[in-house]
Order: C-alpha cells, then sequence, then structure tokens
C-alpha cells in the first residue's frame, strides 16, 4: 500500500491519493454525513504545493459534473492572505471568501498582549502604564501577532518604566525590520558572553562559539523536511562543533525564545524526542531563506543543504557521537528517511571542504559490510495463528529508496546521484569493481553503485558457512535481479 500510494519522482500527479485514501474513504465511513475537511495555513505553503492543492480540488469537482447528488466532502481553506487568484484560475470560482482583517480580531490581540504583560512584576502598581504600553503595541501591530510578540520580548527585558516607552516608540515596523533587530541585539550578547568586547573590532565575531552555534541551530531549522528535536539538534551540534554542547533545551527557551518554538513531539518513537524545535512564525522561515543581510547570522541554502548530507552520514556509521558518546540512533532514523532528499536538492559544487568527507562516508556507506545494516534489517516474525517466530529480513526505509521504485530507469536515477556526490578516483573504484566481475553485464549506475553490497549479500545468503540462525530470508533479492 505504501509503494502504491506514495508520490514517487511526480507529486502534482497525486489524485489517485487524494481520491482513494481522503475522499473515497471518508464517503465511504460517513455516507450519510457532510464531512468538512479544514485545511490551515495555505499561505505557508510553497507555490508548487499550493498549485497541487487546488489542482486536487479542481479535479474533485470536476468529477462531480452531472451527478444530481453533491459531494459530502465540503472542504474549508484558512489563509491569512486572499487565495482568490487561485481559487479562480482553477475554476472554482464559485466558493465564497470570508475575509477576517484587524478589525475583526483585535479584540484577541489585545487580551493576548495584556496576558502576557500584566504577568511581569513590572506592570505592578501601574495599570495605566500597562494599559498605554498595550493598546500602543496593539495599535502598531496592525494585526500581526508575531511582530507584537517580538515587542512583548523587548518589554520583559527593560527594568524602568523610561526603557519600557523608549522600546516602544523606537522598536521597527514589520517582521523584517524587527528580526534584523533581535538579531543585532543577540549578536552582541553572544559576543560579550564569549568574551569579545565591542571595542575588539579586529576579531571577527563569526568566530564567536555562541554566535557560531546559533548560526547552526537557525540553518538547520529553517531547512528541516521534518522538525527537528531538542535531541536531534544537540547530537547535530555536536558532530558540527566536535565538542558537547551544554544546555541547548535552557537556551532554545530563554536565550532564543524570539526566534524559535517548542512543542511536543508527536513521533514518540524517537528517543529522547519529547520536543522539536521550529521557527516562531511562518514569516520567519521566509526572511531566513531569503534575507542576504542578517550577518553575521545567515542561513546559506547551498552549504545548509550539503551540511545536513555530512551529519546524516555520522550516526549510520557511528553509534555514538564524538566528544559525550551519547547515542546517535535517534539522528540515525531521521536520516534513513530524509538522506536521499537531500543527495538529490544539494549541489557537490556548494559542499566545500565537506565534499572529502561526504565523498569517502557515502563510498563507506554502500561498500563496507558493517554497513549494511541501514539497508537490511533483521527482524523476528510471527507465524499465523501460532506463538512462534521465524527469522526474516526487509529493507529500511533508505534501501527501499533505491531498491524498490518504478523501474529501472529509477534506480539508475537515484545511484547516479549517490556516484556525483564522490570523488572522481573513488567514482572509478566503484567501477572498477563492478566491470571486474565475470557475472557483470553492464556497468549501468545501479550495478555500479550497489556492485559491493549485492555481493556481501550474496555471500551472507548463499554460503551455508556465513548463515547465522538469526538470518532473515532474502525476501527483496528478485525485485534487484
Amino acid at each position: 500500500l505504501k509503494r502504491e500510494f506514495s508520490l514517487r519522482e511526480d507529486p502534482g500527479n497525486s489524485y489517485v491519493v487524494w481520491r482513494k485514501l481522503l475522499q473515497d474513504y471518508l464517503n465511504a465511513a460517513l455516507s450519510d454525513a457532510m464531512i468538512s475537511f479544514v485545511i490551515d495555513g495555505i499561505d505557508e505553503a510553497e507555490p508548487e504545493e499550493q498549485e497541487i492543492l487546488f489542482s486536487l480540488l479542481e479535479k474533485t469537482f470536476e468529477a462531480e459534473e452531472g451527478n444530481t447528488q453533491m459531494p459530502s466532502l465540503r472542504v474549508i481553506l484558512l489563509s491569512r492572505d486572499s487565495v482568490r487568484p487561485l481559487i479562480d484560475e482553477h475554476s472554482l470560482g464559485w466558493i465564497p471568501e470570508i475575509e477576517i482583517g484587524h478589525e475583526q480580531n483585535k479584540d484577541d490581540l489585545h487580551g493576548y498582549v495584556t496576558q502576557k504583560l500584566q504577568k511581569s512584576k513590572l506592570f505592578r502598581g501601574s495599570p495605566e502604564l500597562l494599559d498605554e504600553i498595550v493598546s500602543q503595541i496593539c495599535h502598531e501591530a496592525e494585526g500581526l501577532w508575531e511582530w507584537a510578540n517580538l515587542v512583548i520580548i523587548s518589554v520583559l527585558r527593560c527594568r524602568t518604566k523610561e526603557q519600557i516607552l523608549k522600546v516602544v516608540k523606537t522598536v521597527p515596523r514589520g517582521i523584517s525590520a524587527m528580526l534584523q533587530q533581535e538579531l543585532q541585539r543577540l549578536s552582541r550578547e553572544l559576543s560579550l558572553s564569549d568574551g569579545l568586547s565591542d571595542n575588539e573590532g579586529s576579531v571577527d565575531e563569526t568566530t564567536a562559539p555562541g554566535i557560531e552555534q546559533l548560526n547552526i541551530l537557525l540553518s538547520f531549522v529553517t531547512l528541516a523536511q521534518k522538525p527537528l528535536t531538542v535531541w536531534h539538534l544537540d547530537i547535530i551540534l555536536e558532530i558540527i562543533l566536535k565538542e558537547e554542547v551544554l544546555n541547548l533545551d535552557d537556551d532554545i527557551r530563554n536565550v532564543y525564545s524570539s526566534l524559535f518554538a517548542t512543542r511536543p513531539n508527536d513521533d514518540q518513537n524517537f528517543f529522547g524526542g519529547i520536543e522539536v524545535v521550529t521557527l516562531r512564525h511562518s514569516s520567519f522561515y521566509e526572511f531566513f531563506r531569503k534575507s542576504q543581510d542578517t550577518s553575521p547570522f545567515q542561513v546559506n541554502i547551498d552549504r545548509t543543504e550539503a551540511s545536513f548530507i555530512h551529519v546524516f552520514l555520522y550516526p549510520l556509521q557511528e553509534d555514538r557521537t564524538p566528544s559525550s558518546s551519547r547515542t546517535t540512533q535517534d539522528l540515525a532514523e531521521y536520516a534513513t528517511q530524509f538522506l536521499p532528499s537531500y543527495l538529490t536538492k544539494a549541489q557537490p559544487a556548494h559542499v566545500g571542504d565537506l565534499r572529502e568527507e561526504i565523498s569517502s562516508r557515502l563510498a563507506d556507506l554502500f561498500a563496507e559490510e558493517r554497513n549494511m545494516e541501514w539497508f537490511v534489517l533483521n527482524e523476528q516474525v510471527q507465524k499465523i495463528d501460532k506463538y512462534d517466530f521465524y527469522p526474516d529480513a526487509r529493507l529500511s526505509e533508505l534501501g527501499e529508496y533505491y531498491i524498490y521504485t518504478d523501474g529501472p530507469e529509477y534506480m539508475n536515477k537515484r545511484a547516479q546521484r549517490v556516484l556525483d556526490w564522490l570523488l572522481p578516483e573513488t567514482q572509478q573504484a566503484f567501477r572498477a569493481y563492478a566491470q571486474s566481475s565475470s557475472l557483470a553485464s553492464d556497468s549501468c549506475p545501479f550495478t555500479v553503485l550497489f556492485s559491493r553490497m549485492v555481493g556481501s549479500w550474496a555471500e551472507l545468503w548463499l554460503d551455508p558457512e556465513e548463515i547465522m540462525e538469526d538470518d532473515g530470508r532474502p525476501a527483496f533479492i528478485p525485485p534487484i535481479s
């Protein structure tokens, strides 16, 4: 089922997934009821994703034309910005639009700001000052809640009435300007905490450990395919910095609270992954992806996507971190899901000084027998209707990506993408090994990449002396033959 309904190479060709897994299922389960499917945050999706969604909606209601019975699925779209152009473009002009602006939610914003500020000791005994500051923040926010939240954080750092009034009067307007100011403040504070004073102009502030740490966090949180946990980020920092980082959880909650938010992790299978880390607002993602003038904090997209490959390869080969010897299992499970994505998105030309290490680790991943467990998993399977188990072998998620595809063309395409990351001499070594076999019929990318691993699999299951009692059956061998 998973392989049948995956989006595969072309996410735009996904109407069958929408219809079979959502629409038909809901219609069958609740045939006599009107179902409301609410999709929030349309404005936060990428343009390509918005196009896919509205194309699905268009096909859904086109399919109902001519039917006397209206579709039982009602779709409600929520967005801060108008999506009327997309609605009209996809022949959905009959869908009504209700605009909720600042006037409709100003009371909610006023209550939020009041609740946040009245907890502070700053305003005890000064209700008039509290009312003045709340009114001014709400007036200047013009409905931008996250801007108001950044102002609240700045106000709560003050110690006198004069400081509070100055902050509220001089705070820059707009999310981008406010973030620029907040980053400048963090840069100053982190430089000072690292022993770099303002008069040490000759010192490159990007060398400050605190600034480097925050830059890594911003880059990885901004470009993560799936939100990373605090534990993930802790391990990533240690892999990159080659030293243990202390109190990261506290730093994220307190020192960097203006930039990051934490929430419970939905996937409780992750070891130590109680909470995931995100940027505080969707507009922050756009800011860090596009802004080039936030020195010393720069989210270099090309470099970060390559860095993901670097940190993902480490836990697939090392079960302990370099300094603290903590387990890397959780990050390894994340890596098996998303390593192929970053191998495809990132460009070898942008990897810089990481190229040699990435090439070496990728070569080991596909050539060393000790790494085979990340492709082939042994497990105990219960016999039907019996409390009896037998060993079986299955491909991991990483293995399925390279083995179970839509035919040789895609298998070769994905294998070639890995080969592109290898240094020329390493690529040549793989080709030479593949062509040295008497059974080799060609030197296609898949054959070149997997020649060593297939040899290890053959020895494991065909050599009686190598077969262990708990080795599973090689059920996946036929698809690659």
